[in-house]
């Protein structure tokens, strides 16, 4: 995975992608071991990571004190690289669900 570094847009973005890769990859595998899932529904994974990771920060903004900087900062990150990767066209879902 790429090293992090918020002073860097396009890293970050590498870092948010790698992330986004590495937990597909091992959702993917992990899940199939117990049922299958097919490619498209694989797709909407980056999707469901976004609207996760806009939640958890939403939850943390609710309670700071359970909350440390560096998890909200990481957090954030990952969130706004998604955004943009979705706004930039660069992450989809299927037209059709």
């Amino acid at each position: 995975m790429a090293p992090r570094d918020p002073e860097n847009p396009d890293r970050e973005r590498e870092h948010a992608l790698a992330f986004v890769t590495d937990a597909r990859r091992g959702l993917s595998a992990g899940y199939r071991k117990v049922r299958p899932v097919s490619e498209k529904d694989l797709a909407m994974l980056p999707l469901f990571l976004l609207v996760r990771g806009l939640a958890e920060m939403g939850w943390f903004a609710d309670r700071p004190e359970n909350a440390t900087p560096a998890e909200l900062n990481a957090m954030k990150d990952f969130v706004v690289a998604q955004c943009r990767e979705f706004r930039e066209g660069r992450l989809s879902v299927p037209a059709t669900v």
